[in-house]
């Protein structure tokens, strides 16, 4: 997975920024870890435990602003029939840029 450099704005799959040297290691922790809370939500909800889902929805959220955490937010919601969440997560799909 590539990076953009918060420093530079180079996108990298390097742990260091190759042009100005900016260490990235926890920014791609920080990735990894609301992978895998997105994984966890994923599953979550597969099993039909939608409140899980959804806190684990909102880690991956507070961590990385992901369309994957917002839609499975919606979802989430949905089957909890809280329909007013589930236009607020609907409104962050939107707000998400791509990459």
């Amino acid at each position: 997975m590539e990076i953009s450099c918060p420093s530079c704005g180079k996108l990298t799959q390097a742990s260091v920024c190759p042009r100005c040297a900016c260490e990235l290691v926890e920014l791609f922790e920080i990735r990894g870890a609301a992978g895998v809370a997105v994984a966890r939500a994923a599953q979550s909800l597969r099993q039909g435990e939608a409140n899980v889902a959804l806190d684990y929805a909102i880690e991956a959220w507070t961590l990385r602003h992901s369309v994957e955490a917002a839609r499975i937010g919606v979802l989430a919601c949905v089957a909890m029939h809280d329909f007013p969440a589930a236009l607020a997560w609907r409104r962050r799909v939107g707000s998400v840029k791509s990459g």
